[in-house]
């Protein structure tokens, strides 16, 4: 992505995470596609919590993927 070139260039640290939601088929099968739809786009709207919109993604059915900059992540333990 793009964000990723411009890390890739400025020496930027940035993190790529790969969600993936477990048992998700189940949701369909069980609730309903609509139910599945649901929880599509309201994990989607959580992740931008967290990541800009340009900067997650869904790559699969059930599969999201955020691209978060060094201040953005939580380094204190």
């Amino acid at each position: 992505t793009q964000r990723l070139t411009i890390a890739r260039q400025t020496s930027q640290q940035v993190a790529a995470v790969l969600i993936d939601i477990k048992h998700f088929s189940q949701i369909n099968d069980e609730l309903s596609q609509e139910i599945g739809d649901l929880v599509l786009r309201e994990t989607g709207n959580q992740l931008t919590e967290f990541a800009p919109a340009n900067q997650c993604f869904r790559l699969g059915s059930d599969e999201f993927l955020l691209i978060l900059e060094a201040n953005q992540l939580d380094l204190q333990q």
